[in-house]
């Protein structure tokens, strides 16, 4: 680096400086307590000097403690988390490199502290996808349930590492997406022959028969009212039999995923649940965040206002919670079941770490907010300006 560094003065003028004279300006400044004058020279330096001033300053514990902060207050987050590491807080650290996308970082200092659930998203968002699922897959050992499971799956098959993929869908009790995965390693695979003993256990499991001397067979040509109903169709008892993701299509409607592919709707799908829900149960409750998207299937509920009053009623097809997936504010309303029966259920949670870890999901949903709330804003606002109707 040059021995001479630029500062922008109040005129607007660049004025040149020696770097010595710049970096004990800092030191002095710092030293005499006026922190927000030595976070506001840092700033205005054209150059990057933040090493050689921590390089300076690192063998004063206090001093250095001083530098971080004022990186910090500057807004140089990657190098106040550095800072941090040094200092052995890699609690700040990690919150620190992940503010300034350092996700690899980020993700060691995580581990670091034993917080493994922000390690593994960490490395996701640093596209680690293996080293994610590993550590999901240790959490779900540690927990149980089934959400780290189906993240490790989902890190796994986006990583091309089908067998284990499969596996974890297993461990997460989605048996026909499994089979799918399994059915799908290369032939050629020397993990092939690990994936037909796991294709004979779960197609027992599950029920589905196979052509005598075939390890698999090809579906017959099926009519779709058919499938509805439940019958084998034409040449359906000689194949496979399918399994229908029930709610699939109500899923699919839904204006929020209009512009998600197929294939990260059936990633988003493998982590709802069908649920029966009994008249009288509360799906929101007002003054409290939604915990859930509600798609319903077969239930009808009641939106109710201040004094218990119904202001609409939802039946098949319709969301409950929807903007809840997105934020934490309490909702204005309560939604009663007033009709039993079957709802989709996609759990915040769950939903929040696939946008975390699928960028290019997480854009089209929010450009999907986006226009929905351009739309409502320009209804809004023509509504005003045309004035109260006579």
């Amino acid at each position: 680096m040059s021995d001479t560094v630029t500062i922008r003065g109040a005129d607007g003028a660049d004025y040149a400086y020696t770097l010595n004279r710049v970096l004990d300006s800092l030191i002095q400044t710092l030293m005499a307590g006026r922190f927000d004058a030595a976070v506001t020279l840092y700033a205005q330096i054209r150059e990057d000097v933040a090493f050689q001033l921590i390089g300076r300053t690192q063998g004063n514990v206090e001093l250095f403690r001083l530098v971080a902060n004022l990186l910090f207050q500057a807004r140089d987050y990657q190098r106040a988390g550095y800072c941090c590491e040094q200092l052995d807080e890699p609690g700040k650290a990690a919150a620190l490199y992940e503010r300034a996308d350092d996700f690899a970082a980020a993700a060691q200092m995580y581990a670091t502290t034993g917080d493994s659930a922000k390690a593994a998203e960490m490395f996701e968002k640093a596209g680690s996808l293996v080293d994610a699922a590993k550590l999901h897959l240790h959490l779900h050992g540690q927990q149980g349930g089934v959400d780290h499971a189906v993240r490790a799956a989902m890190c796994f098959e986006k990583a091309g590492r089908l067998l284990d993929a499969a596996m974890a869908w297993e461990n997460a009790d989605r048996m026909e997406k499994a089979l799918s995965l399994y059915h799908a390693i290369d032939d050629d695979s020397h993990e092939k022959k690990h994936a037909k003993r796991q294709i004979m256990g779960l197609e027992a499991r599950l029920g589905l028969t196979r052509a005598p001397g075939a390890l698999t067979a090809e579906i017959g040509a099926v009519d779709v009212d058919d499938l509805a109903t439940g019958g084998d169709g034409p040449g359906g008892g000689a194949g496979h039999r399918v399994t229908m993701m029930e709610g699939f299509e109500s899923l699919r409607q839904l204006p929020l995923f209009v512009d998600v592919s197929l294939t990260d709707l059936k990633s988003i799908y493998h982590l709802c649940d069908v649920v029966d829900v009994p008249a009288g149960a509360r799906l929101i409750e007002a003054g409290q965040p939604s915990p859930a998207l509600w798609v319903l299937l077969t239930a009808v509920v009641a939106v109710r206002g201040a004094g218990g009053r119904d202001v609409a009623r939802l039946a098949a097809g319709a969301p409950v919670g929807d903007m809840g997936l997105f934020d934490d504010a309490a909702a204005g309303v309560d939604v009663v079941v007033v009709q039993p029966g079957r709802t989709l259920r996609l759990q915040k949670a769950g939903f929040s770490n696939l946008m975390a870890a699928n960028d290019a999901l997480a854009l089209r949903i929010h450009r999907v907010l986006f226009r929905t709330m351009r739309d409502r804003l320009r209804s809004t606002t023509d509504r005003y300006l045309a004035g109260p109707s006579s």
